[in-house]
């Protein structure tokens, strides 16, 4: 009988696990096998198995099994599902501070994703191109008795070749030469509907092999061998749809009238017009054969690209490269190296002359990133300050939740769910403000926002950005609140000694210290940038460009252009209303890009200075005051070849200190040398800013000649009706020129487009600065209410003692009046 002394009988024992909950079922077990031991050493055990059976019935009792039932252990899915719930309560309970918090993070999650957006397009240019890995461009570096002279996107039509032949790391090579240094480059088209014309700036000469180094998807032709052929000629879907509106391409004739080049073309392929995202900025290709006996290509007017074999160390290939120098020597003083620059690295990093597209400046990029970085903490601020202002009613229930049973680690879950909640609604409101804006944006910044631009790149991708953002929003917001709500005790909270961290504490103080001075700072750059933009704005350029309209000239191919120029001249002065009319190679506004070698005597090296032809009229036009000597008369202007006489030459200021000569009289009637021609200074005349402030005086050596610009002085009655006198003009060129397209701007507003870029970063600062600052207000708004509401006692108490309704308002505010102006003596200096 002593085997059942210490278990229940096997039937007894199933009955009641089935029948008890789990956690009582092993003291019941313990009684119930002492009541039997004694049992059977009273009664025997036939007749304790009786009791025993009708002891274990009683149990089956509705309190039991309901208990028993119920009594399950909860999943994941049900915890996380009862934390949702918590959360959507806090959010409707407490409205007001869930959306100022949902205010500011989904403002400050779209100003970061749209900076994220235009780094990400930045950073992905000539990224698409399928061989993009190791292609390089081919740069000149170029020295002048030893001493670095310049740096040039441009280099020989011959290092392309030489590469290839002598280094077995070069895979190939293609070459593209552009046209922008031509005075004259228009296409013409004569359809059925009558002559299509256009000037081209964006037109290029390339090898056959062009689309195997950049990957373009190709329309309608023979892609492959579409420049294999002389006077071929590939048009970007664009430029077809310009000249042919929609109507089949290939095979039609077009013909080039260039300064240095004239024939017709025929159209081989149509393709994809290029990425935004890539340093070209090519509408025509032609074929770069049909240039082998044109007189005006020069030697090193080429953009040059190879593609090396895998894994070629760049640095040693760079240090071979130089073994090629010898065969570009053109006088002893002066030596020409070769370097690489990745392709990728072209908009990034270069800062190289003769650029196809002008780079963007990465520090402006950083910057724009660190303001996004500060304006996201701003928000996580506001976050933490709001959860911490409600500290007191959520202590409550985290002391109620520990006395029934809750852990520290689900009080923090409940919390951190609560956070990625907010962080995921702030995280759709801020993607809906994205599209929303976009159209605004890319117009503002000249980018494309696309979410494509993160995929260009290998290492990016939108929903990594989009995750780790909120990933990072839900730990950064809410691991010290949940941190410090989870210490709470259940006694703290029923003696009333709640937390010791509140947002009066030293914590928080802090947090709005630094908010507020990260909102100073932008503050104060957005001051800066206001005044130094203003300054730019008003300071006037010396020269004057008001009421001036912009014409390409036509292009020049007979002796009778000169006729028809004077009678254009004539009968715009005396039927339309033109004041002056000029002619340049360049105007206000724009860099001059012809330079040539000057010096005081030929055994001196000639130093660098920017050519400008300019008429007779181009002084008068753009009221250049002459310090010294005469102006440009018809005289002055070439016989047959320039250099065929002594010609008379203009200097400006900066032109007359760097050769030497004490004042500007003292240069007038010297002799000086352009390159090999001898010339003499008939005048001397003022600096004046000629692209814009940002850029310092250049010596200029003005050239008499006409130009391919055609300036035209309106009068002041113009602006009444700008578009009536702009259809005039245009009328009156169709009859002189009529072979020429009307192609013009207007000089004011050109001028303006070099501070863009200024404007464009005035505007986006305006917008941060003043998010940030709203965001900080917000913020504030949610404490000031806080702190209002826990002294509502104390109001309304000295409001019965007669206190004055300013003197409240000094009480509730005067502490963080005291914040905000230490965060000014901290942000300002």
């Amino acid at each position: 009988m002593n085997k059942f002394l210490n278990s229940l009988p096997k039937w007894a024992e199933r009955f009641l696990r089935m029948v008890c909950p789990g956690e009582s079922y092993e003291d019941i077990e313990g009684d119930l096998i002492q009541q039997f031991n004694r049992n059977i050493k009273a009664n025997g055990y036939r007749t304790s198995s009786i009791k025993l059976f009708i002891t274990v019935i009683q149990f089956l009792r509705p309190e039991i099994l309901l208990r028993k039932k119920f009594r399950i252990k909860y999943s994941g899915f049900d915890l996380f599902k009862n934390d949702l719930q918590l959360t959507f309560r806090q959010i409707r309970r407490n409205k007001l501070f869930a959306l100022l918090n949902i205010l500011g993070l989904s403002t400050s999650m779209a100003v970061v994703l749209m900076i994220a957006q235009y780094a990400g397009f930045h950073f992905s240019f000539d990224r698409s191109f399928e061989n993009s890995t190791n292609a390089f461009r081919v740069y000149s570096r170029n020295y002048e008795a030893s001493k670095l002279s310049f740096e040039s996107a441009l280099t020989d039509y011959k290092i392309g070749p030489l590469l290839k032949k002598e280094f077995p790391e070069v895979k190939s090579y293609t070459r593209l030469m552009p046209t922008d240094s031509w005075f004259d480059c228009a296409l013409r088209y004569d359809g059925d509907n009558g002559p299509v014309i256009y000037n081209e700036p964006k037109l290029f000469f390339a090898d056959n092999n062009f689309f195997q180094q950049f990957s373009v998807r190709p329309i309608a032709g023979d892609f492959k061998y579409a420049l294999a052929n002389p006077f071929s000629v590939v048009l970007t879907k664009s430029a077809a749809s310009r000249y042919f509106n929609g109507d089949n391409a290939i095979g039609k004739i077009l013909h080039l009238k260039g300064s240095f080049e004239e024939n017709d073309y025929q159209v081989t392929a149509i393709i994809e017009d290029f990425p935004t995202n890539t340093h070209l900025d090519v509408d025509i290709l032609m074929s770069l054969s049909s240039l082998e006996k044109s007189q005006g290509v020069g030697n090193n007017d080429f953009y040059t690209y190879v593609n090396l074999q895998e894994k070629v160390n760049v640095a040693l290939f760079e240090e071979k490269m130089q073994l090629l120098s010898e065969h570009f020597v053109l006088e002893e003083s002066q030596r020409v190296e070769h370097y690489l620059q990745h392709l990728a690295d072209i908009h990034l990093h270069s800062d190289l002359q003769d650029e196809i597209k002008e780079g963007v400046d990465l520090d402006v990029i950083y910057f724009l990133i660190a303001i996004g970085i500060v304006i996201i903490v701003i928000a996580w601020i506001n976050y933490v300050n709001l959860s911490m202002s409600q500290i007191f009613d959520k202590a409550r229930q985290v002391g109620i939740r520990k006395v029934n049973g809750a852990s520290g680690a689900r009080i923090v879950r409940q919390f951190f769910t609560e956070a990625a909640v907010i962080n995921l609604i702030s995280i759709v409101i801020a993607i809906v403000l994205i599209e929303l804006t976009t159209p605004k944006l890319e117009r503002l910044t000249e980018t494309k926002f696309s979410w494509n631009a993160f995929v260009d790149l290998s290492w990016h991708n939108p929903v990594v950005y989009v995750g780790f953002l909120v990933a990072l929003g839900i730990i950064m917001s809410a691991i010290y609140p949940s941190a410090v709500l989870a210490s709470v005790t259940p006694v703290n909270v029923l003696r009333g000694k709640i937390l010791r961290v509140s947002p009066g504490s030293n914590t928080g103080n802090a947090l709005i210290t630094f908010q507020f001075t990260c909102s100073i700072v932008l503050l104060t750059i957005l001051f800066v940038v206001h005044a130094q933009y203003s300054f730019m704005q008003e300071t006037k350029p010396g020269v004057d460009i008001v009421r001036t309209l912009v014409v390409k000239a036509p292009v020049k191919t007979d002796s009778t252009y000169k006729d028809e120029f004077a009678a254009f001249k004539n009968y715009a002065a005396t039927n339309l209303l033109v004041e002056r009319i000029s002619t340049s190679t360049s105007v206000p506004g724009q860099s001059i890009e012809w330079t040539g070698r000057v010096s005081t005597s030929t055994r001196q090296l000639g130093q660098n200075f920017h050519i400008q032809v300019a008429d007779t009229s181009y002084l008068q036009n753009y009221q250049i005051p002459l310090l010294c000597g005469r102006d440009f008369n018809v005289l002055d202007y070439p016989v047959g070849k320039f250099g065929s006489k002594r010609e008379p030459v203009i200097l400006n200021m900066k032109a007359v200190e760097m050769l030497g000569f004490t004042s500007e009289c003292d240069a007038l009637g010297k002799t000086i040398f352009w390159d090999d021609n001898e010339c003499t200074v008939v005048g001397i005349v003022d600096n004046y800013h000629q692209q814009s402030l940002k850029n310092k005086f250049t010596p200029i050596l003005y050239t008499a000649n006409a130009g391919p610009l055609m300036s035209i002085r309106l009068n002041e009655n113009f602006e009444k009706d700008f578009h009536y006198s702009i259809a005039q003009l245009e009328e009156a060129w169709k009859k002189f020129f009529p072979d020429n397209a009307f192609d013009f701007f207007y000089l004011p507003d050109y001028y303006q487009s070099n501070y863009k870029a200024e404007q464009n970063m005035k505007t986006v600062i305006d917008i941060i600065s003043s998010l940030a600052l709203i965001t900080s207000c917000l913020g504030l708004l949610g404490l000031s209410a806080f702190a209002a509401k826990q002294r509502i006692k104390e109001v309304c108490i000295r409001k019965v003692m007669g206190a004055h309704w300013l003197g409240i308002i000094v009480l509730l505010s005067k502490k963080f009046v005291v914040l905000i102006c230490l965060s000014a003596l901290i942000a300002v200096p």
